[in-house]
Formats: structure tokens, C-alpha cells, sequence
């Protein structure tokens, strides 16, 4: 059984992050680029910081677009 692995990002969408001190984009917790796992099949940053990303909706639509299709919107 093989289950497809997203990853969803969470930063500022521009070069300098939340996080002021960190020299790229971050979350305030995790940079943009350290986020990603060679496993996942697809990735997408969403703007928002790691503990508000849960509670963001486009994080929602994207997890469910992601279950249902293996992929993300990156349409959207």
C-alpha cells in the first residue's frame, strides 16, 4: 500500500518571513526550504504562520483537494 505524502507550507510568500531574523522565507518556526521532504509527491505554501496554518481555510480546502485527488490546487 502506497499513500501519497503532501506538504503544506506555511510562510509570508515573499523572501523575508515572519520570523525577521531567518534569511528566507519561514513560518516563524520552519523555513520554507527546510520544510520539504523528498517523499512528498506535491507540496504548497499557504500565507500564515505554523500555529495559525491549522485554523487557516485555504489549508483546509487544500488538505481535502489533496485526499481527494493525490495532488494539490495549485490553481487556486
Amino acid at each position: 500500500l502506497i499513500i501519497p505524502v503532501g506538504m503544506i507550507i506555511g510562510g509570508s510568500g515573499n523572501n523575508i518571513g515572519f520570523n525577521l531574523l531567518a534569511k528566507q522565507d519561514n513560518d516563524i518556526v520552519v523555513s520554507k526550504e527546510s520544510a520539504r521532504i523528498d517523499l512528498a509527491v506535491d507540496n504548497i505554501q499557504v500565507k500564515g504562520s505554523h500555529t495559525l496554518m491549522l485554523l487557516n481555510k485555504k489549508t483546509v480546502k487544500q488538505t481535502i483537494y489533496f485526499l481527494e485527488n493525490g495532488k494539490f490546487d495549485h490553481g487556486e
